[in-house]
């Protein structure tokens, strides 16, 4: 099975029955996923800003709430919204796109390796509860569940993981 694919069943087991979902090439392979899933439905807002405060809205209402965007100007414009669910310990689940891991930088001398390439964990570091960029396809399952579990305990909050396009199409 697919990572994408596997995402999708990873939240629909959590009983997540609709998605906000803005496209973008980092995050093709989830959302397309998504919108082959008739058991499930999606929302596309018209920015990304949107789909964060549509998030944390659907979160306060019924509990739990997902959202996913592409890599960088897409990930960083979900800040406000994701800011809002940790002020206000709002339950809910981001998943940014990501470069495919061979175009990462590894050196700090450089701005950015692949396009959009952003350090999305350290942005959002200090208003999730939890963000971690998975580098390696076989930590997903545990750190879905890990951050997942994470969201919901103690004072809930936000949680984001990074996904690399390459990881997601493993």
């Amino acid at each position: 099975m697919l990572a994408s694919k596997y995402i999708v069943n990873f939240f629909k087991s959590k009983g997540i029955k609709k998605f906000f979902v803005f496209q973008g090439g980092a995050i093709m392979n989830i959302i397309n996923d998504i919108g082959s899933d008739k058991s499930i439905k999606y929302l596309v807002p018209h920015h990304e800003q949107s789909l964060s405060m549509q998030v944390d809205t659907a979160a306060r209402l019924k509990k739990y709430s997902v959202g996913l965007v592409t890599s960088g100007p897409g990930a960083t414009n979900i800040l406000t919204g994701v800011c809002s669910a940790y002020y206000d310990s709002v339950p809910c689940f981001f998943i940014t796109g990501q470069v495919g891991r061979i175009h990462i930088k590894k050196n700090n001398k450089y701005r950015q390796l692949g396009f959009q390439e952003t350090d999305v964990i350290s942005i959002f570091k200090s208003v999730t509860k939890y963000s971690k960029q998975i580098r390696n396809e076989n930590e997903l399952p545990n750190e879905l569940e890990k951050a997942y579990q994470i969201s919901v305990s103690g004072r809930p909050g936000p949680v984001l993981l990074d996904i690399p396009f390459d990881i997601q199409k493993k």
